[in-house]
């Protein structure tokens, strides 16, 4: 279950229940499918490691830490805040991964990376200046 993966990996807490999980990946269905970019990509599928940065993880977690860096505590996305950035993105950039074209759109608040086939692939918060 993507659930447990997530949980096992160390992306969100295990103080994070499965209800809540399950509510945040129908509230990503709901408001972010069917979504399409300014460069025709339809949202139509949400990854666990997505829903997991949705939530994110106010608990230190373990794992790769940035030179000088400690442990950190990944803060959440807010569905409203990935809308905006598949909306309205202030800078679009892509790439290719394993042969699949990925797209990353840079909003305000936050990144949104999505796959070519819609798939929503992770977002992170975008540093307060």
């Amino acid at each position: 279950m993507d659930y447990t993966k997530e949980i096992k990996k160390g992306e969100i807490s295990p103080l994070t229940s499965f209800s809540t999980y399950a509510k945040t990946k129908a509230e990503i269905e709901k408001k972010l499918f069917g979504i399409v970019t300014e460069d025709g990509i339809k949202v139509s599928e949400v990854s666990s490691h997505f829903i997991a940065q949705v939530l994110g993880n106010r608990e230190l977690k373990k794992g790769r830490v940035k030179k000088g860096g400690t442990h950190k505590i990944r803060e959440g996305v807010s569905t409203y805040d990935v809308e905006r950035s598949l909306r309205n993105p202030q800078k679009t950039s892509s790439r290719v991964v394993n042969a699949e074209k990925r797209m990353s759109y840079k909003g305000e608040a936050c990144s949104v990376t999505i796959s070519e086939f819609g798939r929503l692939i992770q977002t992170n918060p975008r540093k307060k200046v």
